[in-house]
């Protein structure tokens, strides 16, 4: 066990060894070792959170690496927040330039500048759960179908489910072993009523919660890679500056799917 380490003053930029005398020496060698990918395997309590937060400040500090070309992925808000300050503790006012957040805020950030080149507006408006199945429960009925056959619960959850394996309204289409299931419990018509409600999102400059991680990723890897004629492996490499964390975002939102 490690000896308790008093909360860093955020105000006061730790220099390097400083921060480094913090870490016992598996935490350090997590921190240090910055070429290639590092998996951290630890359990609760053993300080993931401070190698990461000074995994990051050394690679600002020591290797001179540009914050704005920084991503890091968490799944709440909370954690972003604490681990932003921490970093700042170490880097300074830096660490405001990082991407950092949770994987929808950090997408629909990158979204906010770059949605007009998928046909939306910037300031597209996002849907939450109540807006989509009310959307959904509008289209079932001008669709002439059985509400309580196509229930907007029900056939929310399956938009959602397809989206989350980054399966869009075409494809879902053309899967046979998807729309096979959908006729097997009676509701052949999902497919149908996916379409419906994608093209009225985007007609509505609108997007769902699951879109915006789902039609950034799909977007990326099917056109923009191509285009630029660079391959997967590369793609964190490149320096073109905004694009770069959101090449990065593909491998690690993908991964994680996985």
């Amino acid at each position: 066990m490690h000896p308790i380490i008093n909360q860093m003053n955020l105000n006061c930029k730790l220099s390097m060894k400083e921060y480094l005398e913090q870490l016992n020496e598996p935490q350090r060698e997590g921190v240090i070792n910055t070429e290639g990918p590092c998996m951290l395997i630890a359990g609760a309590g053993s300080g993931k959170t401070r190698v990461l937060t000074f995994r990051i400040a050394h690679l600002i500090k020591s290797h001179d690496v540009d914050p704005f070309n920084i991503m890091a992925l968490t799944f709440t808000n909370k954690a972003a927040k604490e681990m932003r300050n921490r970093i700042e503790g170490v880097v300074g006012a830096d660490a405001r330039n990082l991407w950092m957040g949770t994987f929808h805020s950090v997408f629909a950030r990158m979204l906010r500048a770059e949605a007009h080149l998928l046909g939306y507006p910037n300031n597209f408006t996002i849907y939450d759960t109540d807006d989509s199945k009310s959307l959904i429960k509008s289209i079932v009925k001008e669709m002439n179908l059985d509400e309580t056959q196509y229930k907007a619960n029900v056939v929310y959850n399956r938009i959602s489910s397809a989206k989350n394996r980054l399966i869009g309204w075409q494809d879902y289409n053309q899967n046979p072993v998807l729309l096979g299931e959908d006729a097997e419990v009676m509701r052949p018509r999902i497919g149908e009523i996916f379409k419906n409600y994608s093209l009225r999102c985007f007609r509505s400059g609108a997007m769902d919660f699951d879109d915006l991680c789902s039609i950034p990723i799909n977007y990326l890897r099917n056109t923009l890679i191509h285009l630029i004629n660079i391959n997967i492996a590369s793609v964190i490499s490149w320096s073109m500056s905004f694009r770069t964390p959101i090449f990065a975002s593909i491998l690690l939102f993908e991964s994680w799917l996985q």
